[in-house]
């Protein structure tokens, strides 16, 4: 029974869909009761297990219930799922022709990641319908001047750079995002 409360408390969702991830949440929580005061612990329980990707896009919302958070997360897959399949079924050739567009862009990004090393990584860099959007993760307070250097990059860019910000990541505090599109 111990083994059943250590599992439901280092459990993470990762490449999970999330109704396995809640399901598995569902079970194990039997061996945790104590864990589970309210509500709104366990909506926080499980919304601290989500993947990153998921916690980011659920950060703007107020979720009280267990309810609305799967509601909420569903969307979210399913939103993630079309645009994944939306951009598999862009063709090769205008999938070449940004890539190539924003080639300058994205070696910038990756040349910057490499000077900081493993302690930067590139979450994704995806080109759809003439948009760059990078997001990257970078471990919060061991790069004081990074965003500063990532602003200089946005000003050699500036021509074709129509929003950029860096700030943290709702969850991770000890992360920072850089959102790039161009």
């Amino acid at each position: 029974m111990e083994l059943k409360r250590k599992e439901f408390l280092n459990l993470k969702q990762g490449d999970m869909p999330f109704m396995d991830i809640l399901n598995r949440f569902n079970y194990l929580a039997r061996y945790a009761p104590e864990e589970i005061t309210t509500e709104a612990r366990k909506v926080k329980l499980c919304r601290d297990r989500l993947n990153l990707e998921t916690e980011y896009a659920l950060s703007a919302h107020e979720i009280h219930s267990m309810k609305s958070l799967v509601d909420k997360a569903l969307r979210v897959e399913s939103s993630g799922k079309k645009l994944q399949e939306i951009s598999q079924g862009l063709s090769t050739q205008h999938h070449i022709r940004n890539n190539r567009r924003f080639n300058g862009i994205t070696a910038a990004v990756i040349k910057l990641a490499l000077k900081v090393g493993q302690q930067m990584s590139i979450v994704s860099i995806v080109v759809r319908w003439g948009i760059l959007l990078v997001i990257v993760l970078i471990p919060k307070g061991k790069y004081h001047n990074l965003s500063n250097k990532l602003l200089k990059l946005h000003y050699v860019f500036q021509p074709r750079v129509v929003e950029f910000s860096v700030g943290p990541v709702m969850h991770q505090n000890q992360l920072q995002l850089l959102d790039m599109v161009v």
